[in-house]
């Protein structure tokens, strides 16, 4: 079952259900088969008059290659007609596949150029060296990535960053800021407890007796 929030997307051909997931490694060897950088690829693939069937052939492989491997370049290029045989449109499973690469669907890290042509291609090594100096993860876990999740990651640790700036200012505030009270708060003041967090009940003084016995 395909998880669309790892970038993943199911497609039918015939009556078997394929997982396509475009990871890093899988969009670069599709930049080095057709010799163009993805976002180009894939505004390509959205014009009828500039997709080629070697384009649709590459791209379904590389896709593929993760969840299917045992599926060959020639096997790949047949599953869109599986496909039309199923639901007598081919123009539908093409519109499927190109909706399922990074950057089709207007994604904030697919900008266009600023010459309004094809849009630029994605910096991988400097990509990367991000992702080795923020320490998110292994060089193979990066090549494993989608674009999506890369994103995700390299937002999660902007908000961690944020997070954590802001504790450490609100510390530092409260270092400086308590010695200058008149009357030095309770420390049961200062701490907020966790409101789903079970009370104890306080102890009784057979309790407390026992306890004292128990030490002695």
């Amino acid at each position: 079952m395909a998880n669309p929030n790892k970038g993943e997307v199911e497609l039918t051909a015939g009556d078997k259900v394929y997982v396509l997931r475009y990871s890093i490694d899988a969009i670069c060897a599709i930049e080095e088969k057709l010799g163009k950088n993805f976002l180009r690829v894939v505004a390509e693939m959205q014009n009828p008059a500039t997709m080629t069937v070697t384009m649709m052939r590459e791209v379904l492989h590389a896709g593929l290659a993760e969840h299917h491997p045992e599926v060959t370049l020639k096997e790949a290029g047949e599953l869109p007609r599986g496909r039309r045989r199923r639901c007598g449109r081919h123009e539908e499973g093409q519109r499927r596949v190109w909706r399922s690469l990074p950057g089709s669907g207007g994604e904030r890290h697919a900008a266009p150029s600023e010459s309004g042509g094809p849009p630029k291609g994605w910096d991988w090594p400097g990509l990367l060296k991000r992702w080795l100096s923020l320490c998110l993860g292994s060089e193979e876990d990066y090549w494993r990535k989608t674009p999506r999740q890369l994103s995700a990651h390299f937002e999660a640790f902007s908000d961690r960053s944020v997070r954590e700036h802001n504790e450490r200012m609100s510390l530092a505030w409260h270092i400086a800021a308590l010695p200058r009270y008149k009357k030095f708060p309770k420390m049961k003041d200062l701490i907020v407890r966790d409101p789903s967090a079970p009370r104890r009940p306080p102890q009784t003084s057979e309790q407390q007796w026992a306890i004292f016995g128990a030490m002695a």
